[in-house]
């Protein structure tokens, strides 16, 4: 028999109304460090109350964890409302949200700053989708451009130049830089065949695909009038050593990563913001060496961007 302690219970409540627990089939939310949270949810239809009910645009809200308290996994936007009629059996409704990262995307823009702060940007380009902001990067900023891009792109392109880590909350953007040295959450997922175990898949990758050497950004100081180079190796960067595939994967790719990558797409005024760029840069890059999916249970204290400890059994009971 399953083991009871990791039976979940869901609730989805769409437009502020909760959905009767019967007509919830399945339940699946993706997160993921690089774009907006998804869910997906199936509802019995037979009815037709959902896609005569549901609109694109309500508040969408899924809670998972252990029976009798279901914690939030999901906050976020009706997208897509795709009824599905069938003469042979029940006719269902699947419900597709976003967290409201999605908000971003819509539209193209030019624009330009000058001698504001980094906060002031990212706060006022959020500011126009509905959202607040929470940022620990103040930077002021000498000349910024948004070229033809959605709000989304400029953001993330931003986010790339600080090393900053893009998310929403609720109706706030988190614009933050990451934390190399983040602590372990505490949470242990196993996978161990037989058993109801949390952790029901999981799929780790290696490619030197991305991989490079160095970063180098290059700039030109117009008031000097002088050209402004900075080259970040994972030795040089401000990467901490040894902790992260970051640093390791150029040796672990052999001849595969020794390349260097110029940067050259966005200017830089000074040699400072040039080590910025470049340590960011390298760092992003790097980071692809070693990446990994996995599904598990609902499991509310589980948040995209913990530090985890993945248990994979063997069939002698022992595990990696």
């Amino acid at each position: 028999m399953a083991d009871q302690q990791y039976a979940t219970e869901i609730e989805v409540q769409i437009g502020g109304k909760t959905i009767e627990a019967n007509l919830v089939q399945t339940a699946l939310v993706e997160q993921d460090m690089s774009q907006a949270d998804m869910c997906t949810v199936s509802l019995d239809d037979t009815t037709r109350q959902f896609s005569g009910g549901i609109k694109v645009g309500d508040p969408f809200i899924v809670k998972m964890g252990p029976v009798g308290s279901p914690g939030q996994v999901f906050d976020g936007e009706v997208v897509a409302v795709e009824p599905r009629y069938s003469s042979e059996g029940e006719s269902k409704c699947i419900v597709r949200g976003f967290d409201r990262l999605h908000r971003l995307v819509r539209g193209r823009f030019s624009r330009t700053w000058e001698e504001v702060p980094e906060s002031a940007i990212i706060s006022e380009v959020a500011g126009a989708h509905g959202l607040g902001v929470q940022t620990d990067i103040n930077d002021e900023q000498l000349y910024v451009y948004q070229h033809n891009q959605t709000d989304l792109e400029f953001v993330y392109h931003r986010a790339k130049i600080h090393g900053a880590e893009v998310s929403v909350e609720g109706s706030s953007l988190k614009f933050m830089k990451p934390d190399h040295n983040k602590a372990f959450s505490g949470i242990a997922l196993e996978l161990k065949g037989g058993a109801d175990y949390e952790l029901k898949q999981f799929s780790p990758r290696m490619s030197s695909s991305e991989i490079i050497s160095a970063v180098e950004v290059r700039g030109w100081d117009p008031v000097k009038k002088e050209e402004i180079v900075h080259r970040s190796t994972p030795e040089s960067s401000g990467l901490p050593h040894g902790q992260l595939g970051a640093f390791l994967a150029p040796n672990a790719s052999g001849s595969l990563g020794k390349e260097v990558s110029y940067a050259v797409d966005s200017p830089v005024f000074d040699l400072a913001e040039a080590q910025k760029k470049a340590d960011s840069l390298l760092y992003d890059t790097m980071m692809n060496f070693l990446t990994g999916t996995g599904v598990c249970v609902g499991k509310p204290d589980l948040k995209k961007g913990q530090v985890v400890e993945l248990k994979l059994y063997n069939k002698d009971l022992s595990y990696d």
